[in-house]
């Protein structure tokens, strides 16, 4: 089981990150296929800076194919670096919780190259008003930041879908209230 329940359902294997970064306690946790992603959890005191993330992406990727999404849990939340390139991108000021959530799904791909789709399309929400959701022609976003948390059943509805997280499938269709 895993420091501060972080992917606590997922077996880790010990990682340990390059000293210089400043990094401490980590985890990592390995997807499906061949080459998989590799998702490194470490821990720190304080948000580490971007180029502290980079080196030690760096340093656990060292240039093989398997990509790295590097994760860095702190007490304002998380930051995360890769999953690939020279100079791979950082989602800094990011719920630790979404991190999470968004680790497990890329986790359950079955190759990296899912993986890595999925992320390519997940990642980017991140810096949107609605991280998670993607909203492609479908509804103005100020009515979903504005209009619907004044709706008198918004409470209720915010509760069923926080029991939601975290599942999918029929497991998710029911939690929704819905039945199969």
């Amino acid at each position: 089981m895993t420091e501060n329940g972080f992917l606590a359902d997922f077996a880790p294997r010990r990682w340990a990150p390059p000293a210089q970064y400043g990094l401490r306690r980590a985890d990592l946790f390995v997807g499906r296929g061949d080459f998989a992603l590799e998702v490194a959890v470490a821990r720190a005191g304080a948000k580490p800076a971007g180029a502290a993330l980079r080196g030690c992406w760096k340093a656990r990727q060292g240039g093989r194919a398997a990509p790295v999404l590097l994760v860095v849990l702190h007490p304002a939340g998380a930051v995360m670096c890769g999953p690939v390139g020279e100079s791979p991108p950082v989602h800094a000021d990011c719920d630790a919780g979404r991190v999470e959530r968004l680790c497990r799904e890329a986790l359950a791909q079955p190759d990296r190259h899912a993986a890595l789709r999925f992320l390519g399309d997940a990642l980017p929400s991140l810096e949107t008003a609605l991280p998670g959701f993607d909203n492609r022609g479908l509804l103005a976003m100020h009515e979903l930041r504005a209009g619907l948390p004044r709706r008198a059943d918004w409470g209720r509805a915010a509760r069923k879908a926080r029991g939601a997280l975290g599942k999918n499938g029929r497991a998710l269709l029911e939690a929704l209230g819905y039945r199969i």
